[in-house]
């Protein structure tokens, strides 16, 4: 798929005027269509961020626009950013929090519980999560730095 505007690939979609705006600027890259379970994945570009809640809602209007309103089918969107060199670790971890533990949340409240209280800080463009001792804590560590390693890499990387 040759890369469209958002609103080329939906024409017509009914969108939140603040949702409408982030959306005029956003790119769509792919569209990938999964059958069992029904799944359609977007992948977009955008040179803002999009908070989590924005993204989530905007899910639910492509599904509510791709297959109507009774259906179990899911959206997904895969998000990357385009940002200019301001946004290092510090930067994107100060403004994307609340995304980063609304999304821990959906897939794992444990993890997100875990970093919800953990004090995040950076040294060296790198995001050092300091939790509670114990064993849950000890368990989750890999899990957790994985999902913000991985979330960095194909989100902002």
């Amino acid at each position: 798929m040759n890369e469209q505007s958002f609103k080329e690939v939906f024409p017509g979609i009914k969108l939140d005027s603040r949702l409408d705006m982030y959306m005029d600027e956003v790119m769509v890259t792919g569209i990938t269509r999964v059958k069992t379970p029904e799944k359609l994945i977007v992948s977009i570009t955008s040179t803002h961020l999009i908070s989590r809640k924005y993204i989530k809602e905007a899910e639910e209007q492509i599904r509510l626009f791709a297959y109507g309103k009774y259906t179990k089918a899911k959206v997904v969107i895969k998000e990357r950013y385009l940002l200019s060199g301001q946004y290092d670790v510090r930067r994107l971890t100060g403004i994307y929090r609340d995304s980063f533990l609304d999304e821990m949340r959906d897939r794992s409240y444990v993890e997100y519980k875990l970093v919800k209280d953990a004090k995040l800080r950076c040294e060296d463009n790198s995001l050092i999560i300091e939790m509670s001792e114990g064993t849950l804590a000890h368990t989750k560590k890999i899990d957790i730095e994985r999902y913000f390693r991985d979330t960095y890499l194909t989100r902002f990387g």
